[in-house]
């Protein structure tokens, strides 16, 4: 989704007749037509925001930029309750899917990420090589070159691994139910290839709450 920011307007781009950078019901979205073109007006529970019509952009008055910009994020972001719902009941599509057999996977990683990727693995706590990382940069699938984290999303968690609150895009990780070891967590994966990345929990910091834990030879950093 994107916006732009002018000295006193928000601008929504909606092109055609389809609410194409639509939130989902996790924002409150109201949406009304004008000569056949659709407009969406973006409000939270306490602040409702009217628009005015200008081509075909929605102009939403800015007040504080920044605090808009910040509170679209955290409309528009992950919370545990999406986490469980795709897990439970379906995830995402991907834009593409990558699929390769195990010998042809074998043939491309180090037995470290085939383990880890393929095979389920774990690597040990503070040895991996993005552990301790936080310089700007992309954090993508090795297996695909998928896209994933954004450096700005990474926090200290103290765990051992590379955390982060949010992926780059909804539909890049797959969630899945994981009862393995005696425990019920959500297993996190490449939604493009399948690789297996690490799990996400409920304990990361505000506003989402959520810790995508990750395993540093499940990814590879593309520095911006």
């Amino acid at each position: 989704m994107n916006f732009l920011i002018s000295d006193n307007y928000l601008l929504i781009p909606v092109p055609g007749e389809i609410l194409s950078f639509a939130i989902s019901a996790r924002a409150w979205i109201y949406g009304f037509t004008f000569q056949k073109q659709l407009f969406a007006i973006i409000t939270d529970i306490s602040v409702i925001i009217s628009a005015a019509i200008f081509e075909n952009l929605a102009m939403i008055p800015v007040v504080n930029k920044t605090d808009l910009h910040q509170k679209i994020k955290e409309i528009t972001m992950l919370k545990w309750k999406d986490i469980l719902a795709f897990a439970l009941h379906g995830n995402p599509e991907p834009d593409r899917r990558v699929e390769k057999s195990a010998d042809e996977w074998k043939k491309e990683l180090n037995d470290a990420q085939f383990r880890v990727t393929r095979m389920h693995g774990t690597e040990r706590p503070f040895t991996g090589e993005y552990c301790e990382s936080f310089e700007p940069g992309i954090y993508a699938c090795v297996c695909c070159g998928t896209e994933l984290f954004d450096s700005s999303e990474k926090f200290e968690s103290g765990t051992g691994w590379p955390s982060f609150t949010q992926p780059l895009k909804e539909n890049a990780i797959k969630y899945i139910r994981d009862t393995g070891y005696g425990m019920i967590r959500i297993e996190t994966l490449c939604n493009t290839c399948d690789a297996h990345l690490g799990h996400v929990f409920e304990d990361g910091p505000k506003p989402s709450g959520l810790r995508y834990c990750m395993n540093s030879v499940a990814l590879k950093k593309i520095e911006k």
